[in-house]
């Protein structure tokens, strides 16, 4: 029997970096995540304060690494502490 982690795990990709500018964050993220795959159409991205300037840049090189010539929606929402 199949646990939800190991189900998510094979349905959703996921990438996690911690690097000192958002390309090599990116660029981390990327090779994590591996080639493009046709029926992903979804993704989600977070980025901290560090980097929510650059949101847009990130979305994009992401999503051109992950699923080029999809068709693409950014919004973003920053917290307020």
């Amino acid at each position: 029997m199949s646990t939800d982690k190991q189900i998510a795990g094979e349905r959703f990709r996921v990438a996690h970096a911690r690097a000192r500018s958002w390309q090599e964050a990116v660029d981390d993220c990327t090779a994590q995540l591996g080639p493009a795959r046709p029926a992903e159409t979804l993704g989600f991205v977070y980025a901290n304060d560090r980097y929510v300037e650059n949101l847009t840049a990130i979305v994009e090189r992401l999503s051109e690494a992950t699923a080029p010539g999809a068709p693409r929606t950014t919004t973003s929402r920053r917290s307020r502490s």
